[in-house]
């Protein structure tokens, strides 16, 4: 338990290198290869670690783990389906009968889940591990730092390549400083936690978080790359502070038989906190340059160019290959700023969601001291 911070922070850093080598290595091949080579470098790295998993990571197991309940599991990728399309459907379509129906019918699996869970012998997911202040608070802040993150990704990347015009292995370079300030912020939280009070760390890692989403506001087209790396680096410092050490709490929170179930409330919360962060924050960026879209390309368009253009920058820096000039760089700004709105907006809604996570992150989490076991 004494170096257990310290190896969560070196899982994290381990996990950020992992982020920052990927795009490096997909920039490459996709500069050298078939694009598919993305895909298919990752079976002979796969295969070493089937191999090799066993051997070098000792097992630990559940002697009687209990049976395994498949309706859990059904109820519960039903609600979070629901919940998801109703956001995404929301977004595209408007709020209609389909956008209410789904998101009724994804609380109601949800709210159906959460009781199956409460009755159950062997519950899927152990919900009173929740009743927990610490581990409650833990777990929600475990989802917002990935929130952040994954939505931030998406944008990140398409800025680079699509906004400033680098190629996939420039941009995956410039992403390896984002990358850095996720694991320096993994590696010093727990040396840090050892005389600041835990809640005071991982408040400050999600202000962190606040300030560099409130940078990635002011991100424009002429900014270049110093503003966007220093919003994605105050960002990505945060989430590995308060990731770390929000790993440090669940499992300290959970009793020595629960922390297997707590650990992976943790993860579900991270994952969860993912698909929610594209979902919402992907939705926002994409219906803003939806709208600017629409009013900005004339009527009378052709489809062919109108649609594809509307949908995503992707799409409208593709058909702008094919018009002439001045035609050309008119779409080509159009589809810049409407997309850079919607990062802004985007960033601007996560700002203010991780300013008020930080204030009650803090009040719930003031009394954990500075060094736990």
């Amino acid at each position: 338990p004494a170096q257990r911070k310290e190896a969560i922070g070196l899982w994290t850093a381990g996990f950020a290198g992992g982020a920052a080598v990927g795009p490096v290595v997909g920039g490459v091949l996709l500069e050298h290869f078939w694009w598919g080579s993305v895909f298919l470098i990752n079976i002979p790295i796969m295969v070493v670690l089937f191999v090799a998993a066993p051997l070098l990571v000792p097992e630990f197991k559940d002697s009687d783990p209990g049976k395994f309940d498949p309706i859990s599991v059904i109820l519960a990728i039903s609600s979070m389906l629901s919940i998801v399309f109703a956001i995404k459907h929301g977004a595209q379509d408007g709020i209609d009968a389909t956008t209410i129906t789904t998101a009724i019918l994804g609380l109601a699996l949800g709210f159906v889940f959460v009781i199956r869970q409460r009755k159950a012998s062997n519950p899927l997911i152990d919900v009173t591990l929740f009743a927990e202040r610490a581990f409650s608070a833990a777990v929600v802040v475990q989802f917002l730092v990935i929130f952040s993150m994954t939505g931030f990704s998406l944008f990140a990347s398409q800025y680079l390549q699509l906004v400033l015009g680098l190629g996939p292995l420039r941009a995956g370079l410039w992403l390896l400083i984002p990358a850095a300030a996720a694991a320096a912020g993994a590696v010093t939280a727990p040396t840090m936690s050892k005389v600041i009070p835990t809640g005071t760390i991982i408040s400050a890692g999600l202000l962190s978080i606040v300030f560099g989403c409130v940078a990635l506001i002011f991100v424009q087209s002429d900014s270049g790359l110093p503003l966007l790396l220093t919003g994605m680096a105050l960002v990505t410092f945060g989430i590995g502070a308060a990731s770390t050490l929000n790993s440090d709490i669940v499992l300290t929170a959970a009793a020595p038989e629960k922390a297997g179930a707590a650990s992976a409330l943790s993860e579900t919360g991270a994952e969860l906190g993912g698909a929610v962060g594209i979902a919402i924050l992907g939705t926002i960026g994409s219906t803003v340059y939806r709208h600017r879209m629409e009013d900005a390309i004339p009527a009378g368009t052709p489809a062919e160019i109108a649609d594809p253009a509307r949908e995503t920058i992707g799409g409208a820096i593709a058909v702008a290959d094919y018009l002439p000039e001045p035609f050309a760089t008119q779409l080509t700004d159009v589809a810049h700023s409407s997309f850079i709105d919607g990062f802004n907006l985007a960033a601007g809604t996560s700002a203010v969601l991780m300013f008020v996570s930080a204030v009650v992150v803090f009040l719930l989490l003031r009394r954990v001291p500075a060094s736990t076991s």
